[in-house]
């Protein structure tokens, strides 16, 4: 109720037609988009998605590093597993965004497999390494979907394995 009360307040002291034409920048009265601010966008989004590449070897790397310091299973804490499933979760969240659904995909089962995890054993640690590796050949080949055959055997390999 607050909220409603601030925005009339707000809105009252704008002249009539700024609402109207000034709710989104880039749309005009009419409803329609902007050209120009699509292309923007556009152009923006391209910008990120090559600096994708880095920044997912940069992250893969980063996981694989916390992976080989996380220590024997007796000694593995919570928290310790929770980072790496956070981790798995930002790599999942960009691939798809930047028009990796195979990274999207294998980050979330990585995801699945850490989450709620009190510790790693022996399996558990071989099938987080598969699916870090698994990652490193998607992006080392640029297999970006998972409907490609290359992506689909990624897929069928991570599936066909154990966990402890």
């Amino acid at each position: 109720m607050r909220h409603r009360r601030e925005e009339r307040k707000i809105s009252a002291n704008l002249p009539r037609d700024y609402e109207m034409n000034n709710k989104y920048p880039d749309e005009s009265v009419d409803g329609s988009i902007d050209p120009a601010a699509v292309e923007r966008a556009e152009a923006a989004l391209a910008r990120l998605g090559e600096r994708y590449l880095t920044e997912a070897q940069t992250e893969l790397g980063a996981l694989r590093q916390a992976l080989e310091k996380l220590p024997p299973r007796a000694e593995q804490s919570r928290g310790e597993i929770a980072e790496l499933a956070r981790m798995a979760h930002d790599i999942a969240g960009q691939g798809s965004l930047f028009g990796w659904p195979l990274m999207s995909q294998i980050g979330d089962a990585l995801q699945l497999l850490l989450r709620d995890r009190a510790n790693l054993g022996p399996a558990g640690r071989a099938l987080t390494q598969a699916h870090l590796e698994a990652m490193e050949t998607a992006l080392r080949d640029g297999i970006q979907d998972t409907a490609e055959p290359r992506g689909q055997k990624l897929l069928a390999g991570l599936a066909g394995l154990k966990d402890d």
